[in-house]
């Protein structure tokens, strides 16, 4: 038996038209259905089910979007551990699921394996700590959150003072009292590429970042006046799938394919600059930027390849990464 959880309806998005940028706004409970259309092609048995189930349900398999919107968070943060021993084969894994969403855990899981293509770091513990540390030019990331909702880069010296900086943390998604521990990194400037990997291979995009230095929350993919649902900041030209030849150029990609596979987790993606890594996550990217032709590093054939599909390939492909794990 298998048990497919089913999405919090936080991620329930609209589906957007090609072009307008708005990739991850196909997230949704396209994530579940994805594998039950697997399941019911291949006639397997399987159960959905909902937090209302939990703990009390069985199986050989369970697999669940557990992200990082905070209505979903209360809830999965309750019931993981227990589901987690009564599944011997569980997505995401214990320690994928303990990692996501959780930089400071992040950086210290990279340390600890011995990668230096690390960014530089400083792990914060509290607001009184962070006063007296910061400093123009740093990048300052929560613990959790996406699409830059919780981070800001501090472009004055008035920012450093303890109410002005106060103010500022109270705008994030995650407000002053829930945005510690958190991490301070160095601003980088320039392209931010994504590398997305399955257990079929390697993919890739690559934003090139609008840093709007008159505000220190508008930065990276962030917005202050926007959630983290709706931000679509990036248009095409800005965003994209790189070539062959751009994703062969990324020198530390045999670091990252062996970070995964250290992990054991079949998904997993990075964001990396000047070939540092930032910060890194499984996959729920449903899609990468429109193009008419993506680059790919094959496992299979251990080759670089131009491959042609539809942008919501990249979807698909996680989920038959996950099936492949478990060789459903």
């Amino acid at each position: 038996m298998i048990v497919l959880h089913k999405d919090h309806p936080v991620y329930n998005l609209p589906d957007e038209p090609i072009g307008t940028g708005r990739y991850h706004h196909n997230l949704g409970d396209k994530y579940y259905l994805k594998f039950k259309e697997h399941f019911d092609k291949n006639n397997l048995d399987y159960r959905l089910t909902y937090y209302e189930d939990y703990p009390n349900v069985d199986g050989e398999y369970f697999i669940g979007r557990f992200a990082h919107a905070k209505e979903d968070k209360e809830l999965h943060s309750k019931v993981y551990y227990e589901l987690e021993k009564r599944f011997d084969n569980i997505w995401p894994n214990k320690l994928t699921y303990e990692l996501y969403d959780d930089k400071p855990k992040e950086m210290k899981y990279i340390d600890s394996i011995g990668y230096s293509n690390l960014v530089d770091y400083v792990i914060v513990n509290s607001f009184e700590e962070l006063v007296d540390i910061i400093k123009v030019g740093d990048v300052v990331k929560s613990y959790g959150g996406a699409s830059s909702d919780n981070v800001l880069l501090i472009t004055e010296q008035k920012y450093c003072d303890g109410k002005e900086l106060r103010d500022l943390l109270e705008q994030t998604y995650a407000g002053v009292d829930n945005f510690f521990p958190c991490i301070i990194q160095p601003q980088y400037k320039g392209s931010m590429y994504k590398i997305h990997i399955t257990n079929f291979g390697v993919h890739s995009k690559v934003f090139n970042l609008k840093q709007d230095l008159s505000n220190p929350l508008n930065f990276g993919v962030g917005n202050p006046n926007v959630p983290w649902l709706d931000r679509h900041t990036y248009t095409d030209e800005d965003c994209y799938g790189i070539s062959k030849d751009e994703l062969q150029g990324i020198s530390i990609l045999d670091d990252l394919i062996q970070i995964k596979d250290t992990m054991k987790t079949p998904n997993m993606t990075f964001d990396i600059m000047e070939n540092k890594i930032l910060e890194f996550s499984y996959i729920y990217t449903p899609s990468l930027p429109y193009r008419d032709e993506y680059g790919f590093y094959n496992f299979d054939t251990k080759e670089f390849e131009t491959i042609k599909e539809d942008q919501y390939f990249l979807g698909y492909e996680q989920t038959n990464s996950v099936i492949k794990e478990f060789n459903l």
